[in-house]
């Protein structure tokens, strides 16, 4: 085995060992240990896909529709199916292995001493991978839906930056792509299924 292999291994393991503090409502947790991170959030747009079924598919249209504008686009989606690094993508590559290692190693204190859920931690990751990488756009995919989110903007995000909140099933054209990155909006139901 490479070093390199068990260091993934290594991360891999940790950042799997956060699932034993559960989920936690509220922004304060990752709010801090994003501060602590410099706000990688605020660097980059948002579209916030909420809902109960459909959003994956949601956001990879989206990101599919964004990257044919000639858009840099990260995308957060959950679960994976064959490994980790596939809920985090930038125009449709995956985060490298050497990323999230590196990631884990530098912060892996501060992660212990805030006590950062296994969510909270992805979400940290991808919000710095997508500030590294100069994202124009991010497509943030949520698990709770929308009854547990916060109406229209979410704090979690710039306010100074656009972020969008929709609720899935949402048809797009590309004028409307275009519009995401021209004015800041938010939207609490784009459409009930």
């Amino acid at each position: 085995m490479r070093n390199s292999d068990s260091r993934y291994k290594s991360a891999l393991r940790y950042i799997l060992s956060r699932e034993i503090f559960g989920v936690k409502l509220g922004l304060e947790n990752i709010s801090r240990f994003l501060d602590y991170l410099g706000n990688p959030e605020k660097k980059f747009p948002s579209v916030h896909i909420a809902g109960t079924n459909g959003k994956g598919s949601t956001a990879a249209y989206l990101d599919s529709i964004l990257r044919q504008a000639g858009y840099k686009t990260g995308i957060f989606t959950s679960p994976h199916l064959v490994d980790f690094t596939e809920r985090i993508r930038v125009n449709a590559s995956q985060v490298s292995e050497q990323y999230v290692t590196n990631f884990i190693e530098e912060h892996k204190k501060t992660i212990s001493r805030y006590k950062i859920t296994f969510f909270e931690l992805c979400t940290a990751l991808a919000f710095s991978y997508f500030a590294d990488k100069k994202v124009d756009i991010a497509i943030i995919e949520t698990g709770l839906g929308e009854d547990l989110m916060p109406p229209i903007r979410l704090p979690l995000f710039s306010q100074s930056l656009p972020t969008f909140l929709m609720t899935t099933p949402i048809f797009l054209a590309r004028p409307f792509a275009r519009s995401l990155l021209k004015r800041p909006v938010s939207l609490r139901r784009v459409c009930r299924s």
